[in-house]
């Protein structure tokens, strides 16, 4: 069975539950899309700012696997909670992969995947 928006919708909520609202901003809003812009082209997903929405890609390099899914959803909602000033800020400073918040939104995502899938577990059984 393929992953659809309802499964990332269902992590996108479980992530207002677990995280709650950033002190920046209100509450995002969510997007599975097939992204289709050059810039998103190797892209998973991605906070925006601006307009303050999460955008994950519903071709994903990996849509079967349900908790790189997980992963993809919490790592983006980490970023909503961030301070977007501050990271632009660290951004003149570090690389991507050496950014603070990067390592911090990954380190959040690989530590709360599988507490958020056994807490999904039900609604996402006919994956497995």
């Amino acid at each position: 069975m393929r992953i659809h928006k309802g499964h990332a919708k269902r992590i996108f909520d479980w992530c207002k539950t677990k995280y709650g609202r950033s002190k920046y901003a209100n509450y995002p809003s969510f997007s599975f899309k097939k992204f289709k812009d050059y810039d998103e082209l190797d892209l998973d997903g991605y906070y925006e700012p601006i307009e303050n929405c999460i955008y994950v890609n519903s071709e994903i390099k990996n849509i079967g696997d349900i908790k790189y899914l997980i992963s993809t959803v919490i790592e983006e909602y980490v970023h909503y909670t961030q301070s977007d000033a501050q990271y632009q800020k660290l951004a003149d400073q570090y690389d991507y992969d050496d950014h603070p918040f990067e390592i911090h939104a990954k380190l959040i995502a690989n530590r709360d995947s599988s507490k958020c899938l056994k807490e999904l577990k039900m609604f996402f059984s006919n994956l497995f």
